[in-house]
């Protein structure tokens, strides 16, 4: 049975704090004064007996038995408030909404001719759509208020509790307005943008840890006339007005590149590729659009909930089908990899692929190591222990971006590297904790009592494959077991959480 000591009011009061985190903000929503929501908080921990929320520097963060929670009383809400919309679609004989939050890549390329489509079938359902930043969307997709969200794969971090399903996948591009200085191709591009204002995403988006690694990757470490922003329409005013260079997704600017108001300056970005799609609650209750049957409804009912995803399928097999090549699409070719058995993709292993990517590759791998600490000897064992001449020919030519290639199993063990670094990034607050995890010995058997980094300089391909499976399976939820750096660690008591 359910606790009756449980109240509606404790469910929304404790999915605002966990949205908004923190007390002041969620009782401004909820019109309540902070100590009612302090007290509402204390009274579902006694109910549930763990804690919620816990102190983290000057404001709050949800604990593991939160997160918990928090997946099922925001399908509870979300439950309740699509029974409040039903009882209303029937008294008003309306079809039921569907909510879709839209990423700014899709909001202009896909999101109007998938509502065409949409609307073509007459499921008359009542459709609102929501763009923003992703962290935003997705907060409002775990908590019910929208169906789906539109747009690019989000960090492993911030996908616990959604499926995704992939389309296609896009890559970020470097626009300026049409007759902009840099495209006669006379200046060093990288080396010029310290001249002109260079429009970023921000922080929060997807795509900002991709671009920072690109520049970085291409000797650009800091930016110093960089505005931040999300707004597709500033980009394109601004752009227009100004010898600015907007960094953003393929699909925000290809309508303006076609039409021939903006133009794309000559980087291969091909390494910025992310896959774009849909991402959908994984435990989601169905909502009114998939509960009410169809049968009796003429206007389609469920339909329209699954409707509208596959509009988008369909639109996105007419845009991504190459004209007259006669090559498969990429639905087509996702198809037939799922009928046959996986096989290795050589094309990644040409010689042109290897050698665009063999520079920045070993430009990043050296920016590691040296955050790792590791001594010319480590740096040796890792990367197959080339020569000592050959090593520093590699690290001259990247440093001065030269060209050279790397072989395939250098390359795959770099790769293994940043699998590694990025996971690292996942697990731990900031860079010291993971390094001081990598050099301390761990007890997991497939350490065997040994530091991880003295797997990974062990020389082999398998030991920074095992490395890297550890840390892909503890960023993916899989248990990681408490080790050395943990013995300090002290529990927090009820009276150490203070809520301000």
């Amino acid at each position: 049975m359910i606790d009756s000591r449980i109240k509606f009011r404790h469910l929304q009061t404790f999915v605002e704090v966990a949205r908004q985190k923190s007390v002041m903000k969620a009782a401004e929503l909820l019109h309540v004064s902070q100590p009612a929501v302090t007290k509402t908080i204390r009274e579902l921990e006694q109910v549930l007996g763990v804690d919620v929320f816990e102190r983290d520097g000057r404001g709050i963060k949800i604990t593991r038995y939160g997160e918990v929670f928090l997946r099922h009383a925001g399908a509870a809400l979300t439950a309740l408030r699509q029974g409040l919309d039903s009882v209303s679609q029937e008294q008003f004989a309306d079809a039921p909404p569907i909510r879709i939050g839209a990423l700014p890549t899709v909001s202009s390329r896909i999101m109007p001719r998938a509502m065409e489509l949409f609307l073509r079938e007459k499921t008359w359902s009542r459709v609102k759509i929501v763009t923003g930043e992703n962290a935003v969307l997705l907060e409002e997709l775990r908590v019910g208020d929208l169906d789906l969200v539109v747009g690019r794969l989000a960090g492993a971090e911030k996908m616990a509790g959604f499926s995704f399903e992939h389309l296609y996948s896009e890559q970020v591009v470097f626009a300026v307005r049409a007759g902009h200085p840099l495209l006669d191709g006379r200046q060093s591009l990288f080396s010029a943008f310290s001249d002109y204002t260079v429009l970023m995403p921000t922080r929060g988006s997807i795509i900002r840890p991709v671009v920072e690694n690109f520049l970085i990757a291409n000797g650009v470490s800091s930016l110093p006339n960089q505005i931040e922003t999300v707004s597709d329409a500033f980009g394109r005013a601004f752009l227009r007005a100004s010898d600015a260079i907007w960094i953003i997704s393929n699909g925000v600017v290809a309508g303006d590149v076609s039409d021939g108001r903006l133009a794309l300056l000559p980087v291969d970005t091909a390494e910025t590729k992310g896959p774009v799609g849909l991402t959908m609650r994984a435990d989601a209750v169905p909502s009114a659009l998939q509960s009410i049957s169809g049968a009796d409804d003429p206007r389609g009912g469920a339909g329209a909930f699954l409707t509208f995803p596959l509009q988008i399928r369909l639109l996105n097999a007419q845009i991504w089908t190459k004209s007259s090549s006669g090559q498969e699409n990429t639905m087509q070719q996702a198809r037939r990899r799922e009928q046959e058995p996986e096989r290795l993709e050589t094309e990644r292993f040409a010689p042109a692929n290897r050698r665009r990517l063999s520079p920045p590759a070993l430009r990043t791998f050296l920016a590691i190591a040296d955050l790792w600490g590791l001594n010319e000897e480590q740096r040796l064992l890792v990367l197959g222990y080339p020569s000592r001449s050959t090593y520093h020919s590699w690290a001259k030519q990247a440093r001065e971006h030269g060209a050279f290639t790397l072989d395939v199993d250098t390359l795959t063990r770099i790769s293994a590297v940043f699998g590694i670094h990025q996971a690292l990034g996942v697990l731990f607050s900031d860079e010291r904790a993971g390094v001081a995890w990598m050099r301390t010995p761990h007890e997991a058997p497939v350490f065997g009592g040994h530091p991880p980094l003295d797997i990974v300089t062990n020389g082999t391909q398998d030991g920074l494959m095992t490395v890297r499976r550890f840390l892909d399976g503890a960023r993916g939820g899989l248990y990681m077991p408490p080790n050395r750096l943990d013995e300090a660690f002290t529990p927090y008591e009820d009276a150490d959480i203070v809520f301000r």
